[in-house]
Parts: structure tokens; C-alpha cells; sequence
């Protein structure tokens, strides 16, 4: 690894260093933080707070994917420094350690620096590469453990042996790739492997190879092993309560095929999966190569069997180092006209132009929230999700112990308001992820809560999606037809105190909310800031 680190005496390290630079400027210029980081912001904050990794104080659920980005960032909370600046910047400094390794791994398949340069920019153009710098949640740490395991990896086959210090780092940085997010189990599954046939291939004592062996396995084992035994003894279970929130009972593969669909027309890559059919032979003869398109391909499989994601192609970032080193072998390796290289790159390039520009309004766009939409959730005045959060913490002086609040959008609103919160999708509440009533297809959104149980749990406010309405609109009641959105079909559902009560937000905008299960703390905000208050019919 540490070969990869000299400054290199050729023509193409003012080059790279330039590249790198501006490509890091346009990832600054994406950046954006989107509402789910704030889960995870949420328990880091809780966690800082010596409340521990819980989502309400005392009840223990693990609604992150991401334990070691959600200890990151509680540091920051704990010093007292903005989380989302340090989210920024922990995200654009990964960022740069992804294009690093990227392109020393593209160096070690191409045996050449240029090619190596047409990787990152390739990559570093793509747009969910670049937006996905930041965010706010941990992408780019998983994005980066891989290209640092596949970097060594590679090198280890270039060279033809693995050193004790190879073998070592390849555990440990699979062991916080893992603790980044488990489903990088999929990239590891092909990497164990891998690594384990070259340490028992290798012309060594058999002594050598036993302390080969150890260095790689023992860290794993002991640091996720151990991981996962806290887990057990903390949440009573290894899989996160997230893992039962997505499972649907339909089948999602043809979710996940036109989510991949979507993703191959707005970048217009659709000539290299057809170019790698064509190519087969000599990808899968070729050592790195085939383990570029196994690793690609499984990964792909998984989005698939998963049915992709509601976000802007964020399931595809972790892989698209290893995907875009076989596109540019593609490219140079197996095309034989260089006008028709040079046209292959410009598509490339030209289609993270395109997609950049209009995929907000591409017609055959479903069910994705682009970096637009994302962002809009909290910084659109129609929506404005986290001062709806600074709102009701001030109105109940951020005591989240005698409030409860319910939400479908349990980011932003829940970290401001510091209030006890029910997760109506369910990633965030063990009963709902498993008894929900299902909700929608939407990859994250299978299930939902029904209104009894928010009775039971005591949920004095109910948001569900934000329902926000601009200037002063006359009102005398609700019926039950304007309460679908709180799960309530008849009157007959609802206490018989029940009410709407009409929140301000600013000066133009204000929130309704149902106010299901009366609360001393609720009358008070009412008398004292004026909120108005509706029956229901």
C-alpha cells in the first residue's frame, strides 16, 4: 500500500493532482444532505449524550445500517461542532481516497498511468458518484473500504505474493466495511475467497502460511465477531430492525431490474453491458478483469434481489470504482479503433452531462427521489422538514420524554425536535418493521403503522408526511375523508377528542398535525402559541 502514496515523476502527477482537484470541486459543488442522514445523526446524538445507540431513550432498536459512520459522527456532536459540516467534510476526504486507490488498482490493470487518469476521471464525472461525496450518510466510507481492499488485492496477484502487512490490512479493512454497512458481506463474500486461494497457493513455509492465515482471519473474527456479539446482547439480534422494515411480501426483483434499467438509459451506458457480453471470454480470462466483473455483477444481482433503492442511485456508488475500471478496459483493451475509443469516452462523459441535467424531469424516471428532491426536503419552504423539528422542540422546550410525536419522514423532524418519535414506516420500531400493514412497493416504504397501535404507544401528535399549507386558509372542522394520510378511514377509529391543530412554521407556512392522544404539555403549546384547533366530522 504504501507504494501507492509516492509522488510519481511523470507526466501525468501534475495532471492527476488537477483532475483530483477540480473533481473534488465539483463534488463540493453537489453537495446536499439528505433527510436520512439526520436518522443517523439521531442515534450518534443520543449516543454522545450517554443515552446510548437507541432511537428514544430506553428503547433499544437498531434503526441504522451504519455503525461505524453513526460513531463518526458522534464525535463531532460530542465536541460541539456542526455535524453536517463534518459530515461534508468526512465525505470529501473518502472521496479522495476512493479516486486514490481507484486509480493506483486501474495502474496495476492497465500497466499504465494514463489509462489509470481516464479511470478516475470517468468515475469522478459520474454525477451519483460525485453528489454522493456527501449526503450525509456513509456511502462514500464504504465506497472507499472497497477500493482500498480491491487496490491491495490487486497488487498482491501484480506481484505475484502477499506480505504478512497485505494480509492484515485486507482483514481489518474488511472488518470496517462490514461495520460501515453489512451488506458489504456481498463484496466480501468474493474477496475472502479470493485472498484465502493466494495465501494457500503461495510458495512459503507451512509455518508462514499459518501466520498468514492469522492475520487474516483473526482480526475479523475478533472485531465483527465481536460486534456482532454486542449487538446480540444490546438489540437481541445480529440483523438490523431496517433488514424486517424492507422486506416486502411481493417480489422486488422487477423493482430492482428497472431500477437498474433507469440507471444504464440516463447514463447512457447501455453499450457496455452489451460490449461485455461480446468481451466475455477475454474479461473472464483476464485475473483482474473477472474478479472486476464478479464483484460488479454480484453487486448488481443484490440491487436487483433487493429491488434498488428510492435514492438517486446510491446502491450503486460502493461498486462503481470496480465498474468503471471494466468500463475503461472495456473501452481500451477490447476496441480496436481509436475514433471509436474516443466516441465510447465522450458517451460517457456526455451522459453524466445528460443525466445530471434531466434526470429531475426524465419521463420514464419512478419511484427515485433525485438529489433535487432530496435536498428540497429540508431546504424547500413547502416542505422544510427540519424547522418543523426546531418548531416543535421549542414549543415543548426539547423534552422528548412527555411528547410523542409519529412521522413518515424520520429524519430531520425527529433530530430537531428531540422528541419521543414513532417511526411510521417501521425502520426505526421493531412492531411496525414486523406487523405494518403494507404500505407501497416502494423500495424502504413496504410497511406502515396502523392507527391503534400509535394509540397504544400514546402518540400525541401525528405528522405523518408533513402536510404543510401556505397563507391564511379558512377552516371550521376536517372530515375523516382529509385524514388518509394518518391512517384513519372512519370517525369510529379516532378518540373522541380527538382534533387537527394548525402549527406555524414561518411567517408564510404552517403544519397540520392530528392530535390524537391528549397531553397537558400538548394544551400548553396550544394556549401559549396560539395554535389553532379543528374538530373532526
Amino acid at each position: 500500500m504504501r507504494d501507492s502514496f509516492r509522488l510519481e515523476k511523470s507526466p501525468y502527477q501534475a495532471g492527476l493532482f488537477l483532475v483530483v482537484l477540480l473533481l473534488l470541486g465539483l463534488a463540493y459543488l453537489n453537495r446536499f444532505v439528505q433527510d436520512d442522514a439526520f436518522i443517523t445523526f439521531r442515534y450518534a446524538d443520543h449516543f454522545a449524550s450517554g443515552l446510548g445507540l437507541v432511537w428514544n431513550e430506553g428503547e433499544r432498536i437498531e434503526g441504522y445500517t451504519n455503525f461505524l459512520w453513526t460513531l463518526l459522527m458522534a464525535v463531532p456532536i460530542k465536541l460541539g461542532i456542526d455535524v453536517i459540516a463534518f459530515s461534508y467534510a468526512a465525505g470529501l476526504l473518502l472521496f479522495l481516497v476512493t479516486l486514490h486507490f481507484t486509480y493506483h488498482a486501474a495502474v496495476q490493470v492497465f500497466e499504465s498511468k494514463a489509462v489509470g487518469l481516464l479511470t478516475v476521471i470517468l468515475l469522478g464525472t459520474n454525477y451519483t458518484f460525485s453528489m454522493y461525496a456527501t449526503g450525509g450518510l456513509e456511502t462514500q466510507l464504504q465506497t472507499s473500504l472497497f477500493a482500498m481492499i480491491l487496490y491491495i488485492l490487486l497488487t498482491g496477484i501484480k506481484r505475484r505474493r502477499f506480505g504478512i502487512l497485505a494480509f492484515l490490512a485486507i482483514s481489518l479493512l474488511a472488518s470496517l466495511a462490514a461495520m460501515a454497512r453489512l451488506d458489504s458481506a456481498l463484496f466480501l463474500i468474493i474477496i475472502g475467497p479470493l485472498t484465502l486461494f493466494f495465501l494457500l497457493r503461495a510458495n512459503v513455509s507451512g509455518s508462514q502460511k499459518a501466520l498468514h492465515f492469522a492475520a487474516l482471519a483473526l482480526p475479523f473474527l475478533l472485531l465483527v465477531g465481536g460486534w456482532f456479539l454486542w449487538k446480540l446482547s444490546y438489540y437481541g439480534n445480529i440483523l438490523p430492525n431496517t433488514f424486517y422494515a424492507k422486506v416486502g411480501e411481493v417480489a422486488l426483483e422487477k423493482n430492482g431490474i428497472r431500477f437498474l434499467g433507469m440507471f444504464f438509459l440516463s447514463y447512457w451506458l447501455l453499450p457496455f453491458p452489451l460490449l461485455a457480453l461480446v468481451f466475455a471470454k477475454r474479461i473472464f480470462t483476464n485475473v483482474y478483469t473477472a474478479i472486476l466483473a464478479v464483484l460488479t455483477f454480484l453487486w448488481l444481482g443484490y440491487i436487483v434481489k433487493v429491488g434498488g433503492d428510492f435514492m438517486e442511485f446510491r446502491f450503486l456508488v460502493p461498486i462503481l470504482p470496480a465498474a468503471y475500471i471494466l468500463i475503461a478496459w472495456l473501452i481500451v483493451k477490447c476496441v480496436k479503433w481509436r475514433w471509436l475509443q474516443a466516441l465510447l469516452v465522450l458517451v460517457v462523459l456526455a451522459g453524466s452531462i445528460s443525466h445530471a441535467y434531466q434526470f429531475d424531469t426524465a419521463s420514464y424516471r419512478k419511484n427515485i427521489e433525485t438529489r433535487t428532491t432530496l435536498d428540497a426536503h429540508l431546504t424547500s419552504a413547502s416542505e422544510n422538514w427540519d424547522e418543523i423539528g426546531r418548531v416543535l422542540g421549542k414549543a415543548f422546550d426539547y423534552n422528548g420524554r412527555d411528547v410523542t410525536i409519529a412521522v413518515t419522514a424520520a429524519g430531520a423532524t425527529p433530530y430537531y425536535s428531540k422528541l419521543r418519535t414513532i417511526d411510521m414506516l417501521g425502520l426505526n420500531d421493531a412492531w411496525i418493521a414486523r406487523n405494518g400493514d403494507h404500505h407501497s412497493n416502494k423500495p424502504g416504504h413496504y410497511r406502515i403503522t396502523t392507527l391503534s397501535y400509535l394509540k397504544e404507544q400514546g402518540v400525541n401528535l401525528v405528522i405523518g408526511h408533513p402536510w404543510m399549507e401556505m397563507g391564511d386558509v379558512t377552516r371550521s372542522a376536517f372530515t375523516v375523508g382529509d385524514l388518509y394520510r394518518y391512517r384513519v378511514w372512519n370517525k369510529e377509529m379516532l378518540p373522541t377528542e380527538a382534533k387537527m391543530v394548525k402549527i406555524p412554521i414561518d411567517s408564510d407556512w404552517h403544519l397540520y398535525a392530528l392530535y390524537l392522544t391528549k397531553s397537558p404539555e400538548v394544551e400548553t403549546a396550544i394556549r401559549e402559541h396560539g395554535w389553532d384547533v379543528y374538530p373532526i366530522q
